[in-house]
């Protein structure tokens, strides 16, 4: 009797399962399926794998030639009491522009200054007048005159590279980073906080706090500005300019050339780039005739000299 009564147990339990097992099974035309709970488990296991990006890779994302990749522009704007000044990044030919407009007040007046550099050209126009290329006498021949270096294209994650920062947290918008790791009672203590959008990993905002000094840079995205229109002239006609630059070194005469092809309608002119290198232009290799402007749709040579004037 004790046999039959555990056998009885037995098949009661093998019931159950079998019950539970049926339950757990719909029909599908025909076909018997099981529900689906490996879904969940690969949910949870994607949720488990996501990270939060390295200071490394965030400012990978953010040099120039990648943020441009994923934006049409990027900019910021900053004011203060003597100057307003915005500053644009974006592709242009397939070359990274930056331009600056900036306006500066002083004693009363507003001197309006806008910059741009494209394809390693400086160019400047004063109070909106005709945009004049830069020729820099003084590095002509250098390997710094010759190189295309775009130094900018550190600019936006310079925090990331060179501020010791680290991950501080993450809020529903952004992984926020800071200098966690620098002493704020050195006296060369400046607090860096950096912004970070979680969706597109770009630099949205850094702030510097220097003992209550706070500057704070915030960066616009994908809304273009007029002064992306600065270099629509190099899509038109182009004349061609010659600079030819003498100087002296070690007591030897030597001679080094540029050649620019510029809008018919832009002005080259030769440039000391604020340096201490004094020279003199001329529109004659005889060095007669001072340098003016020859005018639009015109191609002519200037010479530059250190040694008259």
């Amino acid at each position: 009797m004790k046999i039959f009564k555990n056998l009885v147990s037995v098949l009661m339990v093998l019931c159950v399962l079998l019950l539970l097992f049926s339950c757990g099974k719909t029909e599908n035309n025909g076909e018997t399926t099981v529900p689906d709970i490996t879904v969940k488990e690969t949910v949870s296991a994607t949720e488990k794998e996501k990270r939060i990006p390295t200071v490394e890779e965030v400012a990978e994302a953010n040099l120039l030639e990648n943020l441009l990749k994923r934006n049409e522009c990027v900019y910021y704007k900053d004011e203060c009491d003597y100057s307003t000044t915005t500053e644009i990044y974006f592709t242009f030919n397939s070359q990274t522009v930056r331009a600056v407009d900036q306006t500066l007040h002083e004693y009363g007046e507003a001197v309006n200054i806008v910059t741009a550099e494209y394809k390693g050209m400086n160019m400047v126009s004063y109070n909106k007048e005709r945009f004049c290329v830069r020729a820099f006498v003084d590095t002509f021949g250098t390997e710094e005159g010759n190189a295309d270096t775009q130094w900018y294209n550190e600019c936006i994650a310079y925090s990331l590279i060179y501020d010791n920062l680290s991950f501080r947290e993450e809020t529903d918008d952004f992984y926020i980073f800071e200098n966690l790791d620098d002493d704020p009672e050195d006296e060369l203590y400046i607090q860096t906080v950096c912004y970070v959008d979680k969706q597109t990993l770009n630099v949205t905002k850094i702030v510097n706090d220097n003992d209550g000094y706070v500057v704070e840079k915030e960066y616009i995205y994908n809304k273009p500005l007029e002064l992306m229109n600065v270099l629509d002239d190099w899509n038109g006609e182009k004349k061609n300019v010659t600079v030819v630059f003498e100087t002296y070194k070690d007591g030897e005469q030597v001679k080094y050339t540029e050649e620019y092809e510029v809008p018919v309608n832009w002005e080259v002119i030769a440039d000391n780039n604020l340096y201490d290198t004094v020279f003199a232009a001329y529109l004659d290799e005889g060095y007669t005739k001072e340098y003016e402007y020859p005018g639009d749709g015109v191609d002519y040579t200037i010479y530059a000299t250190s040694s008259v004037g």
